[in-house]
């Protein structure tokens, strides 16, 4: 099925490199509200972070980047068919011309990263590959691209894999960011942590949120803590 339905809009992702996902569901429903009315958006893909921020932010700017062409062009349809088509915009570059040639900042940035370093990619696939892996958006230039497009008050919130979160959050305090919020995530309570929400902050915070999200009782039915954070856009919840 290549659309797929939320409550208060759909999202089109059959072109897209990056597909609507739990994980952007997670980091787009967990991100904390703005201390301002710009928010940016950096690798959208399809475009369903920055949907469900609208929908969750009702006064807020939007900017989605996104490199690839026909991801961007996807993203930008998605956006004209929401009720919220009139505030927000795709960026269809990288975030480093990007941030070459933007001064305006942003007071909340999220971004769903490529994940993989030096590991295998799939052959004749370099659109899914540059999606995925860190080769054209590195973990560095993705935190220091934000900073610079950030202001001192401005957040700054991923997801990633567990086994990525601490270089990530060691590489952001180097450069400026500091970790105010926390959130691991377990598909199952018997399961590993696999996922990591991270949300980051310019100022050094008197201490961090930690909190601890299981997505599906073992039953296989959703918890009642993941229908918290997501009824708000998922049609069965």
């Amino acid at each position: 099925m290549s659309r797929f339905r939320f409550k208060q809009f759909s999202v089109e992702h059959r072109q897209s490199t990056m597909k609507v996902g739990t994980d952007a569901v997670l980091l787009g429903a967990w991100a904390s509200p703005p201390p301002g009315n710009r928010i940016l958006d950096i690798g959208t893909g399809c475009g369903v972070i920055a949907l469900i921020l609208a929908n969750r932010f009702p006064t807020t700017e939007i900017v989605a980047i996104e490199p690839d062409d026909l991801s961007a062009a996807e993203a930008s349809s998605n956006f004209k068919e929401s009720p919220w088509s009139h505030r927000m915009s795709v960026a269809n570059t990288s975030l480093q011309k990007y941030c070459a040639q933007q001064h305006q900042p942003f007071h909340l940035i999220v971004s769903n990263p490529p994940w993989f370093n030096n590991s295998l990619k799939v052959p004749n696939n370099p659109r899914r590959n540059n999606a995925r892996h860190s080769d054209t958006l590195s973990y560095e230039d993705l935190i220091l691209g934000a900073f610079h497009l950030s202001t001192p008050c401005s957040l700054f919130a991923t997801i990633l894999p567990f086994s990525e979160a601490t270089g990530f959050i060691n590489l952001a305090c180097e450069h400026g960011w500091h970790l105010n919020q926390r959130c691991s995530i377990k598909p199952k309570a018997e399961k590993p942590v696999h996922r990591m929400l991270l949300q980051f902050g310019r100022y050094l915070p008197d201490a961090i949120d930690n909190h601890h999200l299981i997505i599906q009782n073992p039953n296989g039915h959703f918890t009642d803590d993941y229908q918290n954070l997501t009824k708000k856009f998922y049609l069965s919840f």
